[in-house]
């Protein structure tokens, strides 16, 4: 059986590795291998009209209707009142024992149509604003395996962190959906905890001479600086959001040509101006050969095909080094 830190580890490795579409799945196995479970679920709720409602949420092993059903009954669940009123704390329930304190219908006819959740501990933690909630719902259908206590400690560990890797997971998606840049998460303190490729290349054009596996202390400083957690240099620019412990990076390039090195960038301005290879290997003391390698290279980052397609490309660029 997998320790907590083992499991965690895994955790975070994950979000960066499996697609969000297949991540719950693989994120509620990892839990399983420490803590035995039949079923689970993650959900968003918003509380601030006075109602609980479902604003999303994603199953393990469930119907595809039960957060529609519960939706309805949700009134009367002692269990949510409980979880909101201990956030972070895990509510362990025993459906029997529930069930003979209902008065409610609707909740009770609930538990009814859901037999696979004769035991069930519940964690509630706070969402993005006041009134939003992120819940964990981990159930067994042995109507005599209830949870104990240990299991229950275990679970209010891995349960904040769970759903905090399925927000990494999605927000990731959707920065690797982004046409350019590549996207990062760093710990508080820099040190990188996932790097896209081509984040180090990015990284290298503002900070030649960066090394390791922190970010660079200008970008570091920018982040902290304020609450707009953005950094704009000379060739790149990064914007971040905070997640927990950690920021979720976008860099990208100022522009295409910040991905030109200093002498493509002069071999490129010379050429598009209208120079030859032979005028330009002169001008740079270099011989023709390097000049056309440069050019070639050029417009494989430009993403033209000629010298006519590069000077319309560099009108539209001013600051081109």
């Amino acid at each position: 059986m997998k320790t907590v830190d083992a499991i965690l580890l895994s955790l975070y490795a994950a979000t960066t590795e499996a697609a969000p579409a297949e991540f719950v799945d693989l994120a509620m196995t990892l839990v399983q291998s420490a803590l035995p479970f039949d079923s689970a679920g993650r959900s968003s709720l918003d509380t601030r009209s006075g109602e609980t409602l479902v604003m999303g949420g994603d199953m393990f092993r469930e119907p595809p209707n039960l957060l529609t059903d519960w939706q309805a009954a949700n009134r009367a669940d002692p269990v949510l009142a409980r979880g909101l009123a201990q956030p972070g704390m895990p509510t362990a329930f025993h459906t029997p024992t529930v069930m003979s304190a209902l008065r409610d219908r609707g909740m009770r006819d609930y538990l009814k149509h859901n037999p696979q959740h004769q035991n069930g501990v519940v964690v509630i933690v706070p969402g993005a604003a006041p009134g939003l909630w992120d819940a964990a719902g981990f159930y067994r259908a042995d109507v005599d395996l209830q949870f104990t206590r240990e299991e229950m400690n275990m679970v209010e560990r891995l349960a904040p962190h769970l759903l905090q890797a399925i927000k990494i997971n999605r927000r990731m998606g959707a920065l690797a959906d982004t046409a350019a840049g590549a996207p990062a998460i760093a710990a508080l303190d820099g040190h990188l905890r996932y790097a896209a490729q081509g984040l180090i290349g990015l990284l290298r054009l503002e900070w030649p001479t960066w090394r390791g596996d922190k970010l660079p202390a200008a970008l570091m400083q920018a982040l902290r600086a304020g609450p707009a957690l953005r950094y704009e240099g000379e060739r790149i620019e990064a914007s971040a959001r905070l997640s927990g412990e950690v920021f979720l990076l976008q860099v990208k390039p100022l522009s295409a040509f910040a991905s030109l090195s200093a002498r493509e960038a002069t071999a490129a301005k010379l050429y598009g101006a209208g120079m030859s290879t032979k005028e330009i290997a002169r001008q740079m003391d270099i011989s023709p050969n390097t000049v056309r390698n440069f050019i070639q290279r050029v417009y494989k980052k430009l993403n033209v095909n000629d010298k006519a397609a590069l000077a319309v490309a560099l009108a539209s660029f001013h600051d081109v080094r």
